[in-house]
């Protein structure tokens, strides 16, 4: 059973601005500064009765199987998962990330976590990851659009299909993966949101909300 909010917005953000279209057709909304909604749907479109179902039902598959699998994060880790030097929160598998499935509930490409004051790692949700734009798929068409952030005005070294690790040196290089001015498009599904399942803003959790939820 989803443990979150049965909720989910008439546009998937508040507070945002059409800006205009991707090169494949698809609907670009600015959500903050360097970060865009991309989506087959446009702006303000609300997602039909068919599609919230799906969105819920997504949801739940997915947290039902991250929390049977992966709540202590040495099982991620045994199946593949690796914390990403520079990132505290997000554990990726390169080999999901290069596969041939596309938003599938069993297998998220990077898992998200929260380090609390004692060190524990405690679960937050999951993420998909497509380095390929317009490849994800929308299974509650605008409950569930993608996002994707802009590395503005500098670019990032990156790891792992998009991954920020850090910045260029003076010279412009690289101590550790390769140059990227965009993220690979993404979509978090988080175990419980105050916003919604779906929200693409990063989350902490204060300790009440970790002790309601996520424990």
């Amino acid at each position: 059973m989803l443990t979150t909010h049965d909720h989910f917005p008439n546009t998937p953000f508040t507070g945002v601005e059409p800006a205009g279209r991707a090169d494949d057709g698809r609907y670009l909304t600015l959500i903050n500064t360097g970060m865009y909604l991309v989506t087959r749907d446009p702006f303000g479109r609300e997602p039909s009765e068919a599609q919230r179902t799906a969105a819920f039902d997504f949801g739940a598959e997915v947290i039902d199987t991250i929390r049977e699998r992966y709540v202590d994060v040495a099982d991620a880790i045994d199946a593949g998962y690796v914390h990403l030097d520079g990132d505290p929160m997000h554990y990726v598998s390169v080999d999901r990330l290069t596969d041939d499935h596309h938003a599938d509930p069993a297998e998220p490409e990077a898992l998200m976590y929260h380090a609390v004051g004692d060190g524990t790692l405690v679960l937050l949700g999951a993420m998909f990851l497509e380095p390929e734009p317009g490849s994800g798929i929308q299974v509650g068409g605008p409950a569930t659009a993608w996002h994707y952030h802009v590395y503005e005005p500098d670019p990032y070294c990156v790891v792992a299909s998009g991954f920020p690790v850090g910045e260029p040196d003076a010279e412009g290089r690289c101590v550790a993966g390769q140059i990227a001015t965009r993220s690979p498009e993404m979509l978090h599904v988080w175990i419980w949101n105050p916003v919604d399942t779906f929200d693409g803003e990063v989350f902490t959790p204060s300790s009440n909300e970790l002790d309601q939820h996520f424990r």
